[in-house]
């Protein structure tokens, strides 16, 4: 791993392959690049080691906002351990610190809305005596002004996603034992020795508890425009051999009703993204749950199984509101795992790029530009930051930096409908610092840097001679990552 463990929250445990990968692959010249430049921010800290925003969420806005948590020098008073790591929102050049709940050290934004609403999580200054670690409440800030959302009686809460109404969704924890730990197990990151409940939340009113698909537990993860809301919930309390825990489905809520969108004849499904469609992506297990496939669901069509590269697992990660779907698919023998496109009825193979030989997809826009990752399929080395554009093969963000730059550009985050990326960027000592690149536009010239031109030489001089194969631990790491999408906090991991 190159990102120290001190202090990790559990977005930083979700960027897995940001901060472990790779090596190996050529797509050929990539014509496409010499048209792209940026002005590129390193957006730093407010004086400690890192910087992170969580990906696989809406940490861009169309305005260039951008949210995530910056380490200060400071140690935390009542959990030394880890330093005060407070909110930040960054735009145009200028890093603005956010805060954390009164008496908290620590607080990660998980969304904003277009019109600048964020949704996240922070500690609140107390033990949580069932567990010894930090307790969590769901947050939401408005206006400078800072919500701390509560929980259903339990002691944790986590918000997840905000829409521009200020509809926020997410869950927490009530009374109830949690037979199955949820948050460890499924959500990840999280000891939850009581349920979790899926909730919706508006300014002036308390905790919505969505309820559950008839298991004990449930989590939201997106709100849409709409006001409709996708998640996870156990079905009931009978484990399955296969799996280990309750048969977990993907949920559709709206209007007070919360449906099962059903599964692919497996026990194990997830959701990753909702769009303003009212149409979902993820994954679901077939048969005997060993294999599973990317799904598109909407409402009165169903779940449609996207298929795979020829492998057995693909999943869909995000889907735009024009339908084109992005994730990804292991291929013919599970060899490799490949960033997928799935649009007008076809499955698109996307590539590599950075001289590896496996890819994800994570995040689409609506001008079709991709957000993910290239890295080696062994899991070794260090990852490359990958953008995909409607057109032309995968590029390595790094070619935009310096060839002095002492940054690995490691993975893409999210890409909004201006162009402009959220990238991880590692240092040399391990220690991750968010990016910002912002494409140059017209006659902009000062601060603008495009392609390298040694650069895209040397990656367009790479031999596929040495293809490794995707090891049995990176496939689990893809499958975990698959799985996971709300984040939590530091060192927080299963005993």
């Amino acid at each position: 791993m190159h990102i120290r463990s001190r202090v990790r929250y559990y977005a930083l445990a979700l960027t897995w392959l940001t901060l472990t990968s790779f090596v190996p692959t050529t797509q050929g010249q990539n014509t496409s690049i010499r048209h792209l430049s940026y002005r590129i921010f390193d957006i730093g800290t407010f004086g400690g080691p890192t910087s992170q925003t969580n990906g696989g969420s809406r940490i861009v806005n169309d305005a260039g906002t951008v949210v995530g948590v910056a380490d200060t020098a400071k140690a935390c008073p009542y959990f030394p351990e880890f330093p005060v790591s407070p909110a930040f929102a960054w735009h145009d050049g200028v890093l603005k610190n956010i805060g954390v709940l009164p008496g908290g050290c620590f607080s990660l934004p998980n969304g904003i809305s277009r019109n600048g609403l964020i949704a996240g999580s922070s500690d609140n200054g107390k033990i949580d005596p069932l567990t010894g670690f930090p307790e969590l409440r769901g947050d939401f800030r408005k206006d400078g002004r800072i919500f701390n959302l509560g929980t259903f009686g339990g002691t944790n809460s986590l918000s997840s996603d905000v829409n521009t109404r200020g509809l926020v969704v997410g869950a927490a924890e009530n009374k109830d034992p949690d037979l199955f730990d949820f948050g460890g197990n499924i959500v990840g990151g999280l000891l939850s020795p009581t349920a979790w409940h899926a909730f919706l939340w508006r300014e002036g009113s308390k905790l919505k508890d969505l309820g559950t698909l008839g298991g004990p537990d449930s989590f939201a993860f997106f709100v849409n425009q709409r006001g409709e809301v996708n998640g996870i919930s156990f079905t009931n309390s009978v484990v399955n051999p296969s799996t280990g825990v309750p048969t977990l489905a993907p949920f559709f809520w709206k209007n007070g009703r919360m449906e099962n969108i059903g599964s692919l004849g497996g026990t194990f499904g997830t959701t990753q993204f909702l769009n303003d469609r009212s149409q979902m992506v993820g994954f679901s297990a077939l048969p005997g749950d060993f294999d599973a496939h990317a799904y598109v669901w909407s409402p009165g069509k169903g779940m449609k199984d996207l298929g795979t590269l020829g492998g057995t697992f693909s999943v869909g990660d995000w889907i735009n509101n024009k339908g084109v779907i992005v994730g990804g698919s292991t291929t013919l023998n599970d060899v490799a795992f490949i960033a997928t496109r799935w649009r007008n009825g076809a499955i698109e193979n996307l590539g590599t790029a950075g001289g590896n030989d496996c890819s994800s997809a994570f995040q689409i826009n609506e001008r079709g530009e991709i957000a993910g990752q290239s890295f080696n399929c062994e899991g070794t080395g260090v990852a490359h930051a990958t953008l995909w554009e409607p057109t032309g093969p995968a590029i390595d963000l790094n070619l935009f930096l310096p060839s002095d730059s002492n940054l690995q550009l490691a993975e893409t985050h999210f890409v909004n409908d201006h162009g402009e990326i959220v990238v991880v960027g590692i240092l040399p000592d391990g220690n991750p610092h968010i990016v910002i690149m912002v494409p140059c536009t017209g006659t902009e010239a000062e601060g603008c840097r495009g392609a390298r031109e040694d650069g895209s030489v040397a990656q367009q001089q790479l031999t596929f001679s040495n293809h490794t194969r995707l090891t049995p631990e990176a496939m689990a790491a893809i499958k975990k990552r698959a799985m996971r999408r709300v984040t939590g906090f530091p060192g927080v991991k299963k005993p």
